[in-house]
């Protein structure tokens, strides 16, 4: 299997992807990659492609979509970007998918053009895990569709349980749909004729939750359009930060704090991790025909590494096999094409 990487994307830009991909060679020996960008700048990765030539490969482009480039602008101008052409090397089979820190909205249009849907998916989206009480839940989409209508929902929830079930582990795992009450007459159109087809879909629908529902772990799955599931995933990155300044502020009131602050170290530092970003890697872009995993724009090395993970594991469970057959399944009751 091999993973192509786009090493100019994010803001800490090549550095940290090029030691992402060095940290994922050397924890899987399965892995081979192919580093993608100007090879001017790979720096280490030249010196271990030298002695590693069937492990990594690298493909040389200058060309950068930066963070302020529209989708359009980057298809029409920059069809040789290090994105773009990660995108091109899944579409011809070079690499089974591709993962970058990179511009999502410009993700995603390479990824549509380029590597293509799956057959009855509409709008494939970005899928991320979520912390919670229970554990870990998933929220779908998380930004690659900020208008959807009611039968992209329900493709989001077929695709969400997909990822709960074979990346996250939980069986049978329970759907929510995002809306602004419990009760089903609640929310615009949108989201009650969505509420209606997923009733009638045959998947593990919980109903409506709200958003204090999210962190409580009430459903496995959180399906939304993209514009609330990225304001939602950012004020989530945003908690650990904020609750780690506030405790920093109130324990040097006094001796007594200090001190207890310090025997709960080592409960903080797993609330820091479990919050941490880094620990999941990045957002598969589900109902494509290959593999696509964005990183956050401002990913570590260990961000970088575990997206490479992620994209691998998605590869080895043959996750596509497994949202056409749910899609399948969709079509045989009538729902799909309403």
């Amino acid at each position: 299997m091999k993973i192509a990487v786009d090493i100019m994307g994010g803001d800490f830009a090549p550095d940290s992807n090029i030691d992402g991909i060095l940290g994922a060679l050397a924890e899987d020996h399965d892995i081979k990659i192919t580093a993608v960008g100007d090879k001017n700048k790979m720096g280490a990765l030249i010196d271990y492609q030298k002695e590693n030539p069937e492990r990594l490969e690298i493909v040389h482009t200058e060309t950068v979509v930066t963070m302020n480039d529209s989708p359009s602008k980057a298809l029409k101008e920059k069809p040789d970007s290090s994105i773009g052409v990660c995108a091109e090397l899944v579409k011809e089979g070079k690499a089974s998918a591709m993962v970058t820190a990179g511009n999502t909205g410009a993700t995603v249009a390479y990824a549509l053009m380029r590597i293509g849907r799956l057959a009855g998916i509409n709008r494939p989206a970005l899928v991320s895990p979520f912390p919670t009480e229970k554990g870990v839940s998933a929220v779908i989409d998380v930004g690659a569709n900020a208008r959807v209508k009611p039968i992209n929902l329900l493709e989001f929830a077929t695709m969400g349980s997909v990822y709960a079930e074979h990346i996250l582990g939980i069986e049978n795992p329970k759907i929510g749909l995002l809306s602004v009450g419990e009760e089903d007459v609640k929310g615009d159109e949108v989201i009650k004729e969505a509420n209606h087809l997923l009733k009638n879909s045959g998947i593990n629908f919980y109903g409506n939750v709200q958003g204090n529902d999210i962190l409580k772990g009430t459903t496995d799955v959180i399906v939304c359009d993209g514009f609330i599931g990225n304001v939602v995933l950012k004020f989530a990155e945003s908690i650990a930060g904020v609750v780690f300044s506030t405790l920093k502020t109130t324990v040097t009131k006094s001796i007594k704090r200090q001190i207890g602050a310090w025997m709960m170290k080592p409960a903080l530092r797993d609330f820091k991790r479990i919050w941490s970003y880094a620990e999941y890697g990045g957002a598969p872009l589900m109902g494509l025909k290959g593999g696509c995993v964005i990183c956050h724009g401002s990913s570590s090395p260990k961000a970088i590494k575990n997206g490479i993970f992620i994209a691998k594991k998605c590869v080895d469970i043959n996750i596509n096999d497994k949202i056409r057959e749910e899609i399948k399944h969709l079509s045989n009751t009538g729902i799909k094409g309403r």
